[in-house]
């Protein structure tokens, strides 16, 4: 698409690329910004080599980029406005030892707000809910905010309204007199001849003419997109001619919308970037003679924008923090108490009493102490794999094998158990490490898959679960049989090897406290350090994850590490807690279950707890409901598969709803622009 390119940008001018989409410029903007491989030739920026340098490095040498497709690339729709502005900034105060600073993001975001003008936005405002030229301004923020060496804007007023598009007009002017070099890419003439300093004209991935203010002609430039040679001589007169008859009805039009008693014939001073007629948009305001800026925002394009996020009071912090969580608690709520309406039916239709048999699933397990033993065996793992699932599914990855990883984690865990004598002090702990890496390994080969090959890490992980079955089956059936056991089994751990029991619970063992500490350790990596910011990238927008500089398939592989260790542990702690040894079908599904506890908890750590109680509650009920009211116990799996049914039904619809929004947004933006896309940007 790119063919013998061959262009400078200096500091302090506007380099336009004009063309008809489709001559190279999108690739050649990519290959700049580091999207798309160079084939050949080279980038230098501030004279260092760049051709085969990753995007942080790109960022790190002054390139900010406003990319051509905002929602693909420019933004993660579903994360905030403080995320997205602060992507590329967290090494300006908002970071500490690589956890995050949120109450430093979040003013970070505000001054931000304020100063670009980004209307209708909190920091907390998730970026998808703004409108596409408020979402244009988000990343125009983010990207100038770095104050680069060089500026690459790619269809910058695309598909946003006259007001907006003047906005971003003006800012692109300040950075260019701010000692900026810009690279301006449009497909609207009109804008790229207004505001370029020099002109270059693409044509079937070539530049083929060259013009300065002095020099640029609407004529001549129309035909050079179109392919016609730049040389007055080799125009043919009556393509001229025809050139000149359409510029003048389009001049003719121009005049009529400006001077029409709709619009008034308004207007105002330019800079030597102006236009020989364009329609125009009411004048940005600008501060009082003698309002006086302070040193943060000295080069910000609106000083007096009003503050639309005020700093929150610590009431309204928390009043927000609790309607957030509940309106993500109530689609849950709705899925649960559907699927106990279509499980009350199922019920009835075999003849048995819903209510009977649901107060006995629900309340059995409380009513001894038996039962509530059983409770807390079932929520432990649970609450292990749901902080497998969380992680993996944040980021993205639909990581279905933490069956396979706890299998071969249980066994070696106790493998480690059995084979090493050594003091419960240090055979504990190492034997919970060694069944976690087991867990590791087994889930760095679907990760690595993907990243390398891009292989469906669904259907590698779903088969590796069989294979990790099948490979314990053989180990406990062969090699490590244990003669004695009627079934296939190993040996019995060491006893110093068995976790402790809680003191006053004879029943309950420790586990329960690392499967909470598990919730917890994801809670915060996932919320508060840098390494979990960067994986939620990834998970909302891999594109826009690796346009912040992100290595996105380094991030896949450890994020299915990280997974791995915690599925691993969770068959670590049932082995030295509860089975005291590796014996083929020790876990009923936890794998899955984990699974529906995650989905449940609709991906939030906090949540999976409450969720893991109500599933273990369930699984310890089921047998209550299964002595007292002869309901089967497989109606557990019932429910589980129709809480399946609504949680992921609710997604899919969420998703489209989103689509759907996207679509209005970038619509409406593209209805507002006037017939000639382009308007005179106020003098600085």
């Amino acid at each position: 698409a790119v063919n013998q390119i061959d262009l400078t940008v200096r500091s302090g001018e506007i380099v336009g690329i004009a063309g008809v989409e489709g001559n190279g410029q999108s690739e050649m903007a990519q290959a700049i910004a580091g999207m798309r491989d160079v084939a050949g030739g080279s980038i230098e920026l501030a004279g260092s080599n760049i051709s085969r340098a990753a995007v942080s490095k790109r960022r790190d040498l002054g390139l900010a980029t406003i990319p051509e497709d905002r929602n693909a690339t420019g933004v993660a729709a579903e994360m905030t406005v403080a995320e997205n502005m602060s992507a590329t900034h967290l090494d300006k105060g908002l970071t500490r030892g690589g956890w995050l600073k949120l109450g430093a993001i979040a003013r970070f975001a505000r001054k931000l707000i304020r100063r670009y003008d980004v209307r209708g936005a909190t920091a907390a405002s998730p970026v998808g809910s703004l409108s596409g030229g408020n979402i244009q301004k988000v990343i125009i923020a983010r990207e100038f905010e770095a104050a680069p060496s060089l500026l690459l804007a790619n269809q910058p007023t695309r598909g946003v309204d006259v007001g907006a598009m003047e906005f971003v007009h003006n800012a692109i002017v300040q950075q260019r007199d701010g000692g900026s070099g810009v690279l301006l890419i449009s497909a609207d003439l009109n804008e790229v001849m207004s505001l370029s300093d020099r002109l270059l004209v693409m044509y079937g991935g070539k530049i083929v003419a060259e013009f300065t203010r002095e020099t640029m002609d609407e004529t001549r430039i129309g035909l050079a997109m179109a392919g016609v040679p730049d040389e007055r001589d080799a125009i043919d007169p009556e393509a001229l001619a025809r050139e000149a008859q359409a510029q003048t009805v389009a001049t003719e039009a121009e005049r009529i919308i400006v001077e029409s008693p709709e619009n008034g014939a308004q207007g105002h001073p330019a800079t030597k970037a102006e236009p020989t007629s364009s329609p125009v948009a009411s004048p940005p305001p600008t501060a009082d003679p003698g309002e006086t800026r302070g040193p943060e925002e000295a080069s910000g394009p609106s000083p007096t924008a009003p503050a639309y996020d005020d700093e929150p009071t610590l009431s309204q912090r928390l009043l927000a923090k609790v309607t957030a969580s509940g309106r993500g608690a109530l689609q849950p709520i709705v899925a649960v108490i559907l699927a106990l309406i279509v499980g009350a039916g199922v019920i009835a239709i075999t003849g048995g009493d819903p209510m009977a048999a649901y107060t006995s699933l629900l309340f059995g397990s409380f009513k001894s102490s038996v039962g509530l033993s059983a409770l807390i065996a079932q929520l432990t793992p649970l609450l292990i794999i749901a902080a497998s699932v969380v992680i993996s599914f944040r980021t993205g990855l639909f990581n279905i094998g933490a069956e396979g990883q706890m299998y071969v984690g249980a066994f070696f865990g106790a493998w480690a158990a059995f084979t090493f004598d050594l003091p419960g002090i240090v055979l504990i702990p190492f034997a919970l490490i060694v069944g976690a890496l087991a867990g590791a390994i087994w889930s760095f080969i679907p990760g690595f898959l993907l990243a390398v090959w891009r292989v469906d890490v669904i259907v590698t992980t779903l088969m590796l679960n069989y294979v990790a079955i099948r490979f314990t089956e053989y180990l406990v059936n062969v090699p490590f049989k244990d003669e004695s056991a009627g079934a296939p089994m190993t040996q019995r751990i060491h006893e110093q090897a068995n976790l402790p029991r809680m003191p006053g619970w004879n029943s309950i063992n420790i586990g329960l406290i690392i499967a909470i500490v598990a919730i917890i350790i994801i809670a915060l990596l996932l919320n508060r350090s840098v390494w979990g910011f960067k994986l939620r990238q990834v998970g909302d927008n891999p594109t826009f994850a690796r346009f912040m500089g992100i290595n996105v398939p380094g991030k896949l592989i450890q994020v299915m590490i990280v997974s791995g260790i915690f599925a691993g542990l969770a068959g670590a702690v049932e082995a030295l807690g509860t089975t005291h040894r590796f014996f083929q079908g020790f876990s009923p599904g936890y794998g899955f279950l984990g699974l529906t506890v995650a989905l449940l908890a609709r991906l939030n750590p906090w949540a999976a707890i409450v969720a893991g109680l109500f599933y273990a509650n369930m699984l310890a009920g089921a047998n209550v409901m299964q002595l007292n009211n002869q309901v089967p116990f497989s109606l557990v799996s019932v429910l589980q598969g129709i809480l399946i049914i609504f949680m992921t039904a609710e997604g899919l619809l969420a998703f489209r709803r989103r689509r759907r929004r996207k679509r209005a947004n970038n619509s409406a933006g593209v209805e507002a622009k006037p017939a000639a896309d382009s308007t005179p940007v106020e003098s600085v």
